[in-house]
């Protein structure tokens, strides 16, 4: 019996030394590992964000852009996923003319989801940096350019398309939906409470008309005129054409390809990407277009934005802008006041 004890303890305390041994030197090799890891990141991180002289940044517009930059984790891939908010893309353009190490910006579109008040704020910091003289290239690569999209870089004086790319010109217009024969087949009754002054307010005229009002049809036409010639006189403004010429294009559906725009005047050629690098590079002054400083516009935003907000930490803040975005609620989810 006392043998027996004997072999068991003889086993049992080198055994528990050899896993608490283990535990702690993996634990150190994990603890290293990490270590080297954040340092590595942190140095490939600064190295991404120094800007270097006569650097292009390249701006890309595609999908949509909110307010305010918004990036969330992708728990099934773990990767970051997002969109620059449109304050920083101002915020961009504006630090970017009087940066001496910005050369120029490439700006480079495609399928864009946005409205027409964010496009004109992007269209109005192009034309404000173009003002400090250094060069805008515009390149609308996808195979359809949008009347959004044109109506963007048009702004710029260089703006070129992809060859065989698709384009709308066609002026504005709306389409709106009716439910009441289909409330009449399901046999529901909706009860609107409208004053009898409030024939403008027509959202819910879907639910019990069939067709639009007077006063919804006039509404509607009055803004949309009014969008229609603030787009024209911007865009014939920048592209030397006359108001009259551009709603002649869109009334007549002249432009259905790139190069109608071409022939009108409306975009200056179209090119290849390979051209269009190949034309940064001579606004660059550079012999080989490999050698072109690219730098990511967003990056550029951000950075830029944080290092002021570093610098102005110990003034005295006068001024809060709050950026809100959604749904109007008294609660959940949206702009709650709780």
């Amino acid at each position: 019996m006392t043998k027996e004890k004997s072999n068991f303890w003889k086993i049992f305390w080198p055994s528990l030394t050899a896993n608490f041994l283990g535990l702690i030197i993996g634990t150190l090799i994990l603890f290293v590992f990490v270590i080297a890891l954040i340092v590595g990141l942190s140095s490939s991180d600064d190295d991404l964000n120094i800007v270097k002289e006569d650097t292009v940044l390249h701006l890309t517009l595609e999908g949509g852009v909110q307010e305010k930059t918004n990036f969330d984790l992708n728990p099934l891939n773990m990767s970051l996923s997002g969109q620059t908010g449109l304050s920083d893309l101002l915020y961009g353009f504006d630090k970017a003319k009087a940066d001496d190490r910005i050369k120029g910006i490439f700006i480079e579109i495609k399928n864009t989801n946005f409205g027409y008040a964010t496009a004109r704020a992007i269209r109005n910091a192009i034309n404000d940096f173009e003002k400090s003289g250094k060069f805008v290239v515009a390149y609308n690569s996808g195979e359809y350019i949008s009347q959004k999209a044109f109506y963007i870089t048009s702004a710029v004086n260089e703006n070129y398309a992809f060859p065989t790319s698709m384009m709308q010109f066609t002026g504005l217009g709306a389409e709106l939906s009716f439910y009441k024969n289909s409330l009449d087949k399901l046999n529901v009754e909706v009860e609107v409470i409208r004053g009898s002054n409030n024939d403008f307010k027509s959202a819910v005229e879907p639910y019990f008309r069939t067709n639009m009002s007077d006063s919804s049809r006039h509404q509607i036409e009055t803004y949309m005129k009014g969008m229609w010639n603030e787009i024209c006189s911007e865009i014939a403004k920048d592209t030397k054409q006359s108001t009259k010429e551009l709603n002649l294009i869109a009334d007549s559906l002249l432009i259905r390809r790139a190069e109608d725009a071409v022939k009108y005047k409306l975009i200056k050629d179209t090119k290849y990407k390979d051209e269009i690098i190949s034309l940064i590079a001579k606004k660059s002054n550079i012999e080989d277009k490999n050698d072109i400083n690219f730098y990511s516009f967003e990056r550029y935003s951000k950075n830029e934005f944080k290092d002021e907000q570093i610098l102005i930490q110990e003034e005295e803040p006068n001024i809060a802008v709050i950026l809100a975005e959604g749904q109007v609620t008294t609660d959940g989810d949206g702009l709650s006041s709780k």
